[in-house]
C-alpha cells in the first residue's frame, strides 16, 4: 500500500451491469494509508447479483466481490388480480382483485401483515365488503368479498397503503343485481267498482337492491288484499301477472270483489320485498249478481200470514246493495218436512224499491208442521239466497180426522167396540190441531143397527176425542161410524165388520126322534143353530146337550158338546140314551140361550145282562125244593126287562162242595125264567149263579143249607 494521499477512487457497476449505484461514487485516499472509503452507496434495481469496479486515473481497476440486491422497502401497490370488466350490483366481485408491495425498482415485497385499503375510484355508488385486507406472506392482499352496490355504470377500485403509491383497477361495470324487491310502475286507480276490472291496470317492475330494474321474465307476481275496511272476505280477481322481457309485470283485468269501502293491494313474488299501492275507494258493482236476506222469515201457522215478512237485497258478487227498482223476487219452498206444501198468496213475489230492496207482504205457508226454508230468487239475477229455519206450526182446526178406527177390521154385535174411535181435530193440511173444548158426536152412517154408549165426547188439550164404551147393536155385516164437530169438516170411518155377539138363544132346526131304543143311536140327529141378541147366526160356537127330563134315571151318550160349523148349525149325530124305559127330552144350551127338544120315548134295548126278580130260598131243607124258586129276567144296558122268549139261562151251584139238583135250565116267556125244582144237598152255605151266552150273568144271594 502506498500511503500517497489525495488520489480520487471511483466506483462503478461492472456486473451484470444493470441498476443504478447511488451515493458518493468518488472517495479520496488518505494520507498514510493511501486507503479511499466510500461512505453512502447503495444499490438500485432489479434484485440480483452485483459486482463493483473501482478505478483511479492511471491506477489500474480493482473488482469487487458478489453483491447479492434484495428487495428494498415496499414504496408501491400494484394490482395482481384485476377485477371482472363487469359485475352484477351487490353481487360480491369474483374473481376477487388483488393487489402487491413493490420497491422503488419493481421489486416484490414479501413482507407479510402491511395494511392495504380499497375505495371505489370514481362514482357514487356504495362498496361494500372487508375494504382493509393485510398483505400475506408474499406481500399480496387479497379482497374476497366486496361489492359494489348503487347506481348502474363504470367504476374502479383504488388501493392504498399509507405512504405507499397506490394502484387504481381496471375499469368494473356494475349491472342490475338480483331482484329483491318490486316498485310500482304505473299505480291502480283511486277508485273501482267491484267486480269490475280496474279502470288503470296496475304495472309492477322487479329492482335489485339499489332500485335498478331488473330485466327478468317470467316472474311470477302476485296482488292480494293489503287492507280494506268494507269487512268481509274480499277477493281479487285475475291477480296473477308474469313479467315480460324487461321485468315488468302488467295487470290488465285485476278487479277487487268485495264490500263498498277502502281497499289497498300489496304486490308480491316470493321473497322479494312487497309493494303497496295507495288507497283505492271501492264501490258497488254496476248491476245485481245476487240477492240476499235482509229480513230472514219468521215462523207462524199454516195458512196465516208469516208472524215475520221477509225483505230481500240485491247484491253485487260481493254481496254490496245494489240500488236497483223493478226486480221481481219469487219465493219458493227449499225444503220441508214433507208433504206437498205451497206458498201463498199465488206467485209469492215482491219488487224491489229504489234502493233494490224487496218486501213482502201477506207470504204465508201451507203445509205439514215442521222447520222450512225458502229460497229467494230475483228476475235476471243469477244468485239466490235461502231462509233460515221457518218453524211452521198448526193452522186453525178445519177438518176431523181418526187416529184410531173403531172396531179395528172387526167389531162384536152388542159389545163394546174392540177399538174404541180416537177423533183429532186437524188443519186445512192435516196437521194435528190442539184445541181442547170442542166436542166430537159420533153416529151410525147408513143401516139400522143401533149405536149406544158416550156418543159425544170433548176434545183434550191436544185435539183429540176419545170415546171408551161405544157399542153397535144390529144386523152382522160392515158398517161405517160418521164423526161431526160442526162446522168443521166430518169424518167417517173405514167400514168395519160387526160380527156375531154372545150366544142369546139356540134354535132347533132338526128335532129329536119321538122314538128311541135304549142304547141305541137316535134315529134322527138333531140340528141345532145359536144366534145373538139381533139373531145373527153364529158360528164357531160350542153347542152342549144334556137330558132335560125323563122317567127314572138316564144317562145321554155321545159327542155331547159340538161347536157349530160354518153354516152356523151343529149336528149331533151319534147321540143315545141308557136309562129306564119312559119318556126323556133334551135340552141344547149356547152362552145363555138353551132349547128344549121334543118328548122322546124310550123303550128297551137288546139284552146285554141277567137280573134275578126272586132270590131262591135263604135257607131250604137239604134236598127240599126251595120256595121260593129263583126267578131271573133278560135286561138291557139300562136295567130294563127285555121281552125275549125261548132265551136258555142255566143255574150252577157256587160255594161249598154239594149238589144242586132239579132242572137247571129254564126258558124265557116274556123274557122272565122261572125254574120249579131247584134243591141242594148236603148242609153248606152256597150260591147259585145264573148265566145265558152272549149275557152278564147274575149270582144269587147265599144260600144256607142247614
Amino acid at each position: 500500500p502506498l500511503d500517497s494521499a489525495g488520489a480520487t477512487i471511483s466506483a462503478t457497476i461492472t456486473a451484470p451491469g444493470t441498476g443504478i449505484l447511488g451515493g458518493t461514487l468518488n472517495a479520496l485516499t488518505v494520507g498514510g494509508t493511501g486507503a479511499a472509503t466510500f461512505t453512502d452507496l447503495k444499490l438500485t434495481g432489479l434484485i440480483g447479483d452485483r459486482t463493483l469496479t473501482f478505478s483511479a486515473t492511471g491506477l489500474t481497476s480493482v473488482v469487487s466481490g458478489t453483491v447479492t440486491v434484495t428487495p428494498g422497502a415496499a414504496t408501491q401497490l400494484v394490482m395482481v388480480q384485476q377485477p371482472p370488466a363487469t359485475i352484477g350490483n351487490g353481487a360480491v366481485i369474483a374473481p376477487n382483485p388483488s393487489v402487491r408491495l413493490r420497491d422503488i425498482s419493481g421489486n416484490n415485497v414479501l413482507t407479510a401483515l402491511t395494511s392495504v385499503t380499497v375505495a371505489l375510484g370514481s362514482g357514487g355508488p356504495t362498496l361494500g365488503g372487508t375494504q382493509s385486507q393485510n398483505t400475506d406472506a408474499s406481500g399480496i392482499a387479497t379482497f374476497t368479498d366486496l361489492t359494489i352496490t348503487g347506481a348502474l355504470g363504470a367504476r374502479t377500485l383504488a388501493f392504498t397503503s399509507g405512504a405507499l403509491t397506490g394502484v387504481t383497477s381496471s375499469s368494473v361495470t356494475t349491472t342490475a343485481g338480483a331482484a329483491t324487491k318490486l316498485t310500482i310502475t304505473t299505480a291502480p286507480p283511486g277508485t273501482a267498482q267491484s267486480g269490475i276490472a280496474l279502470t288503470t291496470p296496475p304495472t309492477i317492475q322487479l329492482r335489485d337492491a339499489s332500485d335498478n330494474p331488473v330485466s327478468t321474465a317470467l316472474v311470477t307476481v302476485n296482488a292480494v288484499i293489503a287492507s280494506s275496511d268494507g269487512g268481509g272476505t274480499p277477493t281479487l280477481s285475475n291477480a296473477s301477472a308474469a313479467t315480460d322481457g324487461t321485468g315488468l309485470a302488467s295487470f290488465s283485468t285485476l278487479a277487487i270483489n268485495g264490500l263498498v269501502g277502502n281497499y289497498t293491494i300489496r304486490f308480491e313474488s316470493g321473497a322479494l320485498a312487497t309493494v303497496t299501492s295507495g288507497t283505492i275507494v271501492l264501490s258497488a258493482g254496476p248491476a245485481p249478481t245476487q240477492v240476499t236476506i235482509a229480513t230472514q222469515p219468521g215462523g207462524g201457522r199454516s195458512t196465516i200470514a208469516l208472524g215475520t215478512q221477509p225483505t230481500v237485497q240485491l247484491r253485487d258478487g260481493s254481496s254490496n246493495p245494489v240500488a236497483q227498482a223493478g226486480v221481481v223476487v219469487t219465493a219458493t219452498i227449499a225444503t220441508s218436512p214433507g208433504g206437498s206444501p205451497t206458498v201463498s198468496p199465488a206467485g209469492a213475489t215482491a219488487t224491489t224499491d229504489v234502493t233494490g230492496l224487496a218486501t213482502f207482504n201477506g207470504l204465508k205457508l201451507n203445509g205439514l208442521v215442521g222447520n222450512y226454508t225458502l229460497t229467494f230468487t230475483g228476475t235476471g239475477v243469477a244468485g239466490t239466497a235461502t231462509s233460515g229455519n221457518v218453524a211452521l206450526t198448526a193452522g186453525p182446526a178445519t177438518q176431523l180426522s181418526l187416529t184410531t178406527q173403531p172396531g179395528a177390521t172387526s167389531a162384536v154385535n152388542g159389545a163394546a167396540l174392540n177399538a174404541q174411535p180416537v177423533v183429532q181435530l186437524r188443519d186445512s193440511v192435516g196437521n194435528v190441531v190442539d184445541s181442547a173444548g170442542a166436542t166430537v158426536t159420533a153416529a151410525r152412517l147408513g143401516g139400522t143397527a143401533t149405536l149406544t154408549g158416550t156418543t159425544g165426547v170433548v176434545t183434550n188439550a191436544s185435539g183429540v176425542a176419545t170415546f171408551t164404551d161405544l157399542v153397535l147393536t144390529g144386523i152382522a155385516g160392515a158398517h161405517t161410524l160418521q164423526f161431526t164437530a160442526a162446522p168443521l169438516t166430518p169424518v167417517t170411518s173405514a167400514s168395519f165388520n160387526l160380527t156375531p155377539g154372545a150366544a142369546t138363544a139356540v134354535v132347533i132346526l132338526t128335532q129329536t126322534p119321538a122314538a128311541a131304543t135304549n142304547a141305541v143311536t137316535l134315529t134322527q140327529s138333531p140340528i141345532v143353530e145359536v144366534r145373538d141378541v139381533s139373531t145373527n147366526l153364529i158360528t164357531g160356537t160350542s153347542v152342549t146337550v144334556a137330558l132335560a127330563t125323563g122317567a127314572g134315571t138316564g144317562t145321554l151318550n155321545g159327542t155331547l158338546s159340538i161347536n157349530t160349523n160354518g153354516s152356523g148349525q151343529a149336528t149331533f149325530a151319534d147321540l143315545n140314551i141308557v136309562g129306564t124305559i119312559g119318556t126323556y127330552s133334551m135340552q141344547f144350551t149356547a152362552g145363555t140361550g138353551s132349547a128344549t127338544s121334543n118328548d122322546i120315548t124310550l123303550s128297551a134295548g137288546t139284552a146285554t145282562a141277567l137280573a134275578i126278580t126272586t132270590q131262591p130260598e135263604a135257607t131250604p131243607a137239604a134236598g127240599v125244593a126251595f120256595v121260593p124258586q129263583p126267578v131271573v129276567r133278560l135286561i138291557d144296558s139300562g136295567g130294563n126287562t127285555v121281552t125275549t122268549d125261548g132265551i136258555v139261562i142255566t143255574a150252577e151251584r157256587l160255594g161249598d162242595a154239594g149238589t144242586l139238583g132239579g132242572t137247571l135250565t129254564a126258558n124265557t116267556v116274556t123274557g122272565v125264567a122261572t125254574w120249579t125244582n131247584l134243591s141242594l144237598t148236603p148242609a153248606g152255605s152256597f150260591t147259585i149263579r145264573f148265566t145265558s151266552p152272549g149275557l152278564t150273568s147274575v149270582t144269587s144271594a147265599a144260600v144256607v143249607v142247614p
